[in-house]
C-alpha cells in the first residue's frame, strides 16, 4: 500500500474528517479518477501522516456536486484498497494548489458497482458545509444566457408539474412553457395570470419550442400522452418523465419519440407539499450524450435535491423495494379504520410516539391523489410481489396470535429479526448487516423513547391550534410517554419486517439512495421496535395474550389482503373506489395531519 504524508499546514477541515473513514471526489460516476482529503496516523510507528487501508468510501462527484450538497456514498466493503499517487515524486509536497486540499490518487475498488448517490445529503455532518462550498465554487452553474434562451416545457399541471413549473420560474428560467389538457387551459390562464409562466394551450405547443420537456402526467397515461405529443418534439430537445414507475414511460419514449431527440428521465422522491432541499432526485441519462446530462443537471439544480443516478430498471427495483409495502401497510390501517368507524387519535388505544407516527403518515398518504399510489401498485411487478407477500406475513401472524402461540410468533418474529438486521436474539445494538452480508455502525433513525416522545408532543401542539383534544393528555396537558402507553401487538411492523425477512429485502440498501421521507420515518420505527428485544418480546406477549387490540387486528388482516386483491387484479378503478371510500372517512381531518406531519418532520430534522 502506498502511504503519502501530508504537510502539517494542511486546512483543519482535512485533518477532522471522522476517523476510519476516507473522503474522495470523483470526476465520474465510475470512481476511477479520485482525490483524497482523509489523513491517518501511520500505524508502522514512523510518526507523520499517512494513508490507511480502508474498506468503506465516501464518493461524490466534482462535476456534479454544484447541483446540490456534497454526494455521499457508502460503496460495499472489500476488504482492501490499493492507493496510488499519480504523481509519486511529488507525495511529500502539499496538495495541489488549483484543487485547494486534494491530491490526486487512484483507487481500485474489487467489487461490482451499485447504484449510487451522486449527490447526497448529509446534513449533519460538521464538515459538509464547507465541502459543499468547495465544490460549488468549482462546478459550472447556468449562465444568465442559458437560462435565458432554453426553453422549459411541462406537459400536465398537476401537484408536481406546477411544483416543478413554479421552481424553474423561480431560480431564473426565462422561458418555462406549460399546458394541461385543452379544456383547462382558461381555468390555468387564469390561476397563473402574473407567475411568469408561459401557458399554452396543449402538449403539441410545448413540445414543438421547448429545449427540454417534462411529461409530468399519470403512470396509467403516459403512453397516450405521449402517442398524442411526441411526434411534435422539438429537433434535439431533451424528453422526460415524472412518473413513479417507469417502465410504461420507457416503453412509450422508445415507441413515440423522434430518434433525433434525447431521453434524460427525472422523478422527485417526494410529494409536492414536501421541500424538495435535500431529498432524492433520481435521474436517468437513457438516450443522451453527457453534455445533455450536464445540461439537465444545470436545470435540476433550482431544487437544491440529491442527484440519484440510475437506470430505468433500477428506478422500479428501488421504488418497488422503498415505497409498495410502506404505502400497503398504512393503506391498510386507513381502511381498517375506517371498517372500525373510528379516529384512532380518539381512542385511548392509541397513545405515544409510534402510534402518532403511523397515524399521522396514514392520514398523509390519503390525503395525497390516488394515482400517486396506485401507479407505482399496479404497474411495477416487483411492487405486486412485495404487496402480496405483505398481506400473507400479515395473515400468517395473525393465526399464531389468534391461536395464542406464543412461543411459534416469537420466534419466527426474531428469525426475521435477525435476518433483515442482523441482531443476535437478546442483542440491542446500532450496528445493521450491510449490503455485502457485513456488520457496520449505523446511528439509528429514532434515537431514543424521548424522540419519540416528542413526535406525540408536536401532534399534540398541532391539535390543539385546530380545537381537537388530546385523548392522551391528563389534566395538567402532560403527555403520555412511551413507558405508560398500553400494550400493543404493532402487528403492522411486525408483518412489515417479516415481508423483508421473507423476500430478502434489506430495507436499508436503498434508504440513502432513494428513500422518500415517510419511508425513512417507517424504517426508523420499525426499527426502534426490533431493536429492543425487550420491546419486541413485550410486543408478542401483547399480540397472543392481549386482546385489547385484536379486533383491530382482524380489520388489519382484512384490509391488507383487500388491498393485496385489488393491486393482484391490476383496475384502476377498483383501486381508486377503495382509495377514495377510505380517504372520505378521513378527510375532515387531513388539515390537522398535515399540521402534524409539518411538526413531525421538524424533530426528524432537529436529530
Amino acid at each position: 500500500m502506498f502511504r503519502s504524508t501530508w504537510d502539517d499546514t494542511l486546512d483543519e477541515r482535512a485533518a477532522s474528517l471522522p476517523t476510519g473513514q476516507l473522503r474522495i471526489s470523483s470526476g465520474s460516476s465510475a470512481c476511477d479518477e479520485l482525490k483524497c482529503v482523509k489523513r491517518e496516523q501511520r500505524s508502522d510507528g514512523e510518526g507523520g501522516q499517512g494513508w490507511l487501508n480502508l474498506g468503506k468510501l465516501h464518493v461524490h462527484s466534482q462535476r456534479r456536486a454544484c447541483q446540490g450538497p456534497i454526494q455521499e456514498e457508502t460503496l460495499p466493503s472489500v476488504g482492501f484498497l490499493r492507493l496510488r499517487s499519480r504523481d509519486r515524486d511529488q507525495s511529500h509536497g502539499p496538495p495541489d494548489s488549483s484543487i485547494g486540499l486534494f491530491r490526486e490518487f487512484k483507487v481500485d475498488v474489487e467489487t461490482s458497482r451499485q447504484p449510487h448517490i451522486c449527490c447526497s445529503a448529509p446534513h449533519h455532518h460538521p464538515h459538509h458545509r464547507h465541502h459543499s462550498q468547495r465544490h460549488k465554487s468549482l462546478c459550472k452553474m447556468a449562465s444568465s444566457t442559458e437560462m435565458e434562451t432554453v426553453e422549459i416545457g411541462i406537459i400536465g399541471m398537476g401537484d408536481m408539474g406546477r411544483l416543478y413549473a413554479t421552481k424553474m420560474r423561480e431560480a431564473g428560467w426565462k422561458k418555462v412553457n406549460v399546458c394541461d389538457r385543452p379544456e383547462n387551459y382558461d381555468k390555468l390562464c387564469r390561476e397563473l395570470q402574473g407567475s411568469g409562466l408561459n401557458v399554452l394551450r396543449d402538449g403539441h405547443l410545448v413540445s414543438r419550442r421547448s429545449d427540454y420537456i417534462i411529461y409530468s402526467v399519470e403512470a396509467a397515461f403516459i403512453d397516450k400522452v405521449v402517442e398524442q405529443y411526441g411526434s411534435s418534439t422539438k429537433i434535439g430537445s431533451i424528453v422526460a418523465g415524472q412518473t413513479s414507475v417507469k417502465a410504461p414511460e420507457k416503453a412509450a419514449f422508445e415507441k413515440h419519440l423522434p430518434q433525433d431527440t434525447y431521453i434524460i428521465s427525472c422523478h422527485s422522491m417526494h410529494g409536492p407539499k414536501i421541500d424538495p432541499t435535500g431529498q432524492p432526485l433520481i435521474l436517468i441519462q437513457h438516450r443522451a450524450p453527457d453534455e445533455k446530462m450536464r445540461l439537465v443537471e444545470r436545470i435540476m439544480a433550482c431544487f437544491k435535491s440529491n442527484f440519484v443516478y440510475l437506470t430505468y430498471e433500477e428506478h422500479d427495483t428501488v421504488t418497488a423495494n422503498t415505497q409498495a409495502v410502506t404505502h400497503a401497510a398504512f393503506l391498510s390501517m386507513g381502511t381498517a379504520w375506517c371498517c372500525s368507524n373510528q379516529y384512532p387519535w380518539e381512542s385511548e388505544r392509541y397513545p405515544g410516539g409510534i402510534e402518532t407516527v403511523k397515524i399521522n403518515i396514514c392520514l398523509r398518504i390519503y390525503s395525497a391523489k390516488w394515482h400517486v399510489y396506485a401507479g407505482l401498485a399496479l404497474l411495477n411487478p416487483a411492487a405486486k410481489t412485495q404487496v402480496t407477500q405483505f398481506a400473507q406475513s400479515c395473515t400468517d401472524l395473525f393465526k399464531l396470535m389468534v391461536a395464542e402461540r406464543e412461543d411459534e410468533l416469537m420466534e419466527r418474529v426474531f428469525a426475521a429479526r435477525k435476518k433483515v438486521f442482523g441482531w443476535e436474539k437478546d442483542e440491542e445494538s446500532n450496528s445493521i448487516i450491510s449490503r455485502t452480508g457485513t456488520r457496520e455502525e449505523r446511528k439509528p433513525i429514532l434515537m431514543s423513547d424521548k424522540l419519540l416522545d416528542r413526535f406525540h408532543m408536536a401532534a399534540r401542539k398541532a391539535t390543539s391550534t385546530s380545537g381537537h383534544a388530546d385523548a392522551t393528555s391528563d389534566g395538567d396537558g402532560a403527555s403520555v410517554t412511551l413507558s405508560q402507553s398500553p400494550p400493543n401487538s404493532h402487528l403492522s411492523l411486525l408483518a412489515i419486517v417479516d415481508c423483508w425477512s421473507s423476500l430478502g429485502i434489506n430495507p436499508y440498501d436503498h434508504l440513502d439512495l432513494a428513500a422518500t421521507p415517510i419511508f425513512r420515518i417507517w424504517i426508523g420505527v420499525c426499527e426502534y421496535l426490533f431493536r429492543s428485544p425487550e420491546r419486541l418480546r413485550q410486543a408478542c406477549h401483547a399480540a397472543a395474550r392481549d386482546h385489547s387490540f385484536r379486533a383491530d387486528d382482524t380489520e388489519f388482516v382484512i384490509a391488507s389482503r383487500g388491498w393485496a386483491q385489488a393491486v393482484q387484479f391490476g383496475n384502476f378503478d377498483s383501486y381508486q373506489r377503495r382509495f377514495e371510500e377510505t380517504r372520505g372517512f378521513f378527510e375532515h381531518r387531513f388539515q390537522e395531519a398535515g399540521a402534524v406531519g409539518a411538526e413531525m418532520l421538524k424533530v426528524v430534522l432537529s436529530n
